[in-house]
C-alpha cells in the first residue's frame, strides 16, 4: 500500500507521481476490487473486457477497460533482491488507469498469500 504521511500534504509531487506511475511498479491496493494497468506490455491471454465491467477510481469516476489479460511479474523484497515469479491474472487495461494496482482483496479471496 502506498501512503502519503507528510504533514499537511494533500497530493504527491510530480516526481513522486512519475515514480509510482512507472510501468514496472505495481502497487498492492487493499481498496481495489480488480487489477488495473494503463499498459498491456508483456500481457498474455488478451481478451475483450466483459460488458458492464468498470473500475471506479479514487476520484469516484468509473472507467471501462479496453481489454483484460495476464502478466508474469517478478516480486522483489525491500532490499531489491529477486523473489518469486507471480502471474498477475485478469489485469484490466485502460487509458484512464494511471497506476498499476494489484487487488489485495481479489487475491485474498482466492487464498493467495
Amino acid at each position: 500500500m502506498l501512503c502519503s504521511v507528510a504533514k499537511g500534504k494533500k497530493e504527491f509531487s510530480s516526481k513522486e507521481k512519475f515514480q509510482i506511475s512507472n510501468p514496472n511498479i505495481v502497487i498492492a491496493d487493499t481498496g481495489a476490487s480488480v487489477n488495473v494497468s494503463g499498459s498491456s506490455e508483456g500481457m498474455t491471454k488478451k481478451r475483450a473486457a466483459s460488458a458492464g465491467v468498470s473500475a471506479v477510481m479514487g476520484d469516484g469516476k468509473a472507467h471501462l477497460p479496453s481489454k483484460v489479460g495476464d502478466v508474469s511479474v517478478t516480486q522483489y523484497n525491500r532490499d531489491g533482491e529477486t523473489g518469486k515469479k507471480i502471474l498477475w491474472k485478469d489485469v484490466h487495461v485502460g487509458k484512464h488507469f494511471e497506476y498499476n494496482l494489484l487487488s489485495v482483496t481479489k487475491y485474498t479471496k482466492e487464498g493467495w498469500n
